[in-house]
């Protein structure tokens, strides 16, 4: 139903719209209001002390802008400590020049036994040897793998440390102050939003419902009796039993921020004729016995 705002609008939007002035019973006169298209409450899955707020209230941010710095000198030590640790080759090169020495070693006692004066018990320990400091050369190479994975799993947290804007918006609220903690509990750091495109939420009388469509072009007017044109975004497939509408969302474009987010805005469709030849359900789903259906 119409709230007492849209009532003394009705005379003076159908006047304005329709061709020829129209009783407003004749019409379905739907309310909605402004809204920003995309809101993201920015959080961070990290846990720790935030260090500084980049923005304000009012900023205009980028995708990937940093809004919020996280206290990161734990990290910072420990990302100098694992970047010796992968820089120390000094293991690395013992097992390498020890495997040279058991290649050297195999070498020369496989030349006395293929001339007859060797032993195969020999020449087996001697390849069961090479064998042996081959793995350690292996260990020794994984144990630098795994280090350098250490450094760039720091790495990555550091970056998590700097919380950054995942769309291009407008900074409208700041939930944390420098010194304060965020945590899995509490995450929000900043509110921003994006008013590039704004959408307004109806809900339509089922009938009427049947006559928009994904991608339709919508008329809708404003309080100050501005008319604006937006599309139909979405049309949900459920009825709601207690009011018998639709929710439909209609997205209008508002690149220059002409249109304000919260403004009250109205959607009017004539009544279907089929529609007004039969009386509205009641509570339990039956034709009203207020009035007969045409024809009778």
């Amino acid at each position: 139903m119409p709230t007492e705002l849209g009532k003394r609008l009705i005379p003076i939007l159908l006047a304005c719209l329709l061709p020829g002035f129209a009783r407003s019973e004749d019409y379905n006169i739907v309310e909605g209001f402004l809204a920003p298209y995309r809101e993201i409450d920015v959080s961070t899955t990290e846990t720790g002390i935030i260090a500084s707020v980049k923005v304000r209230p009012g900023d205009l941010v980028k995708k990937g802008d940093v809004i919020v710095k996280l206290e990161r000198t734990v990290l910072q030590q420990s990302l100098a400590v694992a970047q010796q640790d992968a820089s120390a080759t000094s293991n690395l090169k013992i097992a390498q020049a020890e495997l040279n020495l058991q290649k050297s070693r195999y070498s020369k006692i496989k030349e006395l036994f293929d001339s007859g004066h060797g032993r195969a018990s020999e020449l087996l320990r001697a390849a069961s040897d090479l064998e042996i400091q081959q793995a350690k050369l292996l260990r020794a190479e994984e144990e630098i793998a795994l280090k350098k994975q250490d450094v760039q799993q720091i790495q990555s947290r550091l970056k998590l440390r700097d919380v950054t804007s995942p769309i291009d918006g407008i900074v409208i609220k700041i939930h944390r102050d420098p010194g304060e903690s965020v945590s899995p509990n509490n995450p929000k750091v900043v509110t921003v939003v994006n008013i590039d495109q704004l959408k307004c939420t109806f809900d339509v009388p089922r009938r009427v419902a049947k006559t928009f469509a994904k991608d339709n072009q919508v008329r809708m007017t404003l309080t100050s009796s501005k008319e604006i044109q937006g599309t139909v975004q979405w049309k949900s497939p459920l009825i709601d039993p207690e009011s018998g509408t639709v929710k439909l969302i209609v997205r209008v474009d508002n690149p220059k921020h002409l249109l304000t987010s919260g403004e009250y805005c109205i959607l009017v469709t004539e009544k279907s004729p089929l529609a007004s030849s039969f009386p509205e359900p009641n509570e339990q789903g039956l034709p009203s016995q207020s009035g007969n259906p045409q024809g009778e």
